[in-house]
Formats: C-alpha cells, sequence, structure tokens
C-alpha cells in the first residue's frame, strides 16, 4: 500500500511524540556547515578575529 500524502501518517505521530527530529538534525547540520566555512576561510573577517585573539 502506497500513501500520495507528502509523509505517512505515522510520520505525524512520531513528531507529535519526539518533535521533528529530522527538521532539528537539518538545522544542526546547517549551522555546523556555516561554522566550518568560517573556520576554514582563510581570507575572511572570522580569521582576522581568531588571530588578533591569539596575538593578545
Amino acid at each position: 500500500m502506497t500513501t500520495t500524502a507528502a509523509h505517512p501518517p505515522i510520520y505525524q505521530e512520531l513528531v507529535n511524540e519526539h518533535g521533528d527530529v529530522l527538521a532539528s538534525a537539518r538545522l544542526a547540520a546547517e549551522e555546523i556547515q556555516r561554522e566550518a566555512a568560517e573556520a576554514l576561510d582563510w581570507n575572511g573577517p572570522g580569521m582576522q578575529r581568531r588571530l588578533r585573539r591569539q596575538a593578545g
């Protein structure tokens, strides 16, 4: 049996019980990607800030 809904009915039950874990994980992954991009950006203002903090 297949469903034409975007999410099967059990999905909503799980969201009600546990919160939207997939959305939370997606947001966490996006935040980590932003932080990693900043940490690896050797030319951006984030790097300049880190260098100043390390210097004194």
